[in-house]
């Protein structure tokens, strides 16, 4: 795959050759990834066929263009040998406090950033009810965007609703 969900593991695997061609049999194995100014480092041992895999666990609010590369660690390479994308949505504020009496109402706004390389089309989204609380959110359609160039940001209005059973505290979200 090219591209992965913000805060999806991410299988990176190979074969490893010597520089006959024959498969590199329990090789110490370093693999770089590189995105946004930033650097990580996996280690691995290949298999008796050179093979390799890890997983690389990216944090869950990072998205950007990745690239790739895997060999000895005293070689000495910077070129990617692989690339991919995360995709991912940042939301401000990321959490907010509301207190509503019951059949109450609270409207405010929330931002929507792209804070990936690639563009996003096919956007939706849809109300929730907030497991036993009896408050239920929505999203004015027309400020959802359905598509956000990368960078790109746009504010979508949301309604906070307390019905008739809902519990008097005050509710706390995170986004």
């Amino acid at each position: 795959r090219d591209v992965y969900d913000q805060g999806s593991p991410i299988s990176l695997f190979g074969v490893a050759v010597d520089t006959n061609g024959l498969a590199a049999a329990d090789a110490p194995i370093s693999v770089h990834i590189e995105a946004n100014g930033f650097k990580r480092l996996v280690s691995t041992v290949t298999n008796s066929l050179g093979e390799y895999a890890v997983t690389f666990s990216p944090l869950t609010d990072e998205a950007g263009a990745y690239g790739v590369f895997a060999g000895h660690p005293d070689a000495d390479f910077h070129l990617p040998q692989a690339t991919f994308s995360i995709v991912g949505l940042e939301f401000a504020p990321k959490s907010f406090n509301v207190t509503m009496s019951q059949n109450g109402t609270a409207r405010f706004v929330v931002e929507i950033a792209n804070i990936g390389p690639l563009s996003l089309d096919a956007l939706s989204i849809s109300s929730a009810s907030i497991s036993g609380s009896g408050v239920t959110l929505s999203v004015d359609p027309a400020t959802f965007p359905t598509e956000l160039i990368a960078g790109g940001k746009a504010e979508a209005h949301v309604l906070a609703s307390a019905d008739a059973n809902a519990s008097s505290a005050t509710l706390h979200l995170v986004l």
